[in-house]
């Protein structure tokens, strides 16, 4: 797993609230599973990371984040490339988010989201075939408007 945080807070003005995050983790696994040699572990995708750039100035904080999944099985067949029989692999999943909360009160925020901005599908495959499609949903992208009051 590796991660980076940095605040520009050196730059000037309304500069200096940027900032940048990110991480990404690679595991490696594998799974006795009777009946099958070197199974890679269900539902547990190689690489997960993320980045987001980001912005907090005063009353105001936002970020812009991509998140990345890669596939990996989601249920197990008989690790042929069947589609009948075969293992069901979940798509890798590539979104978009973005979200920006503004102080109104002491104890009040207003928070702006939309997710899944870029429209990325959901979705399985059959056999570790990516062509052979189980599964695909998009959904569009969501919004939503909150207002969060803290007691």
């Amino acid at each position: 797993e590796a991660a980076f945080v940095e605040r520009f807070a050196d730059l000037p003005g309304a500069l200096s609230g940027l900032g940048i995050d990110a991480n990404a983790t690679y595991t490696q696994s594998t799974a006795k599973i009777p009946g099958r040699v070197g199974s890679a572990f269900p539902r547990q995708a190689n690489w997960n990371g993320n980045v987001a750039l980001t912005y907090a100035k005063r009353s105001i904080s936002s970020r812009i984040t991509a998140q990345y999944n890669g596939p990996y099985i989601y249920t197990l067949g008989d690790a042929s490339k069947s589609v009948k029989t075969g293992d069901t692999y979940m798509m890798e999943h590539m979104q978009i988010d973005a979200s920006m909360n503004v102080q109104v009160l002491k104890n009040a925020q207003m928070v702006f989201q939309v997710l899944n901005l870029n429209n990325a599908p959901f979705g399985y495959y059959f056999g570790g075939d990516k062509n052979a499609i189980k599964q695909r949903e998009l959904y569009g992208a969501t919004t939503s408007v909150q207002l969060r009051y803290t007691f």
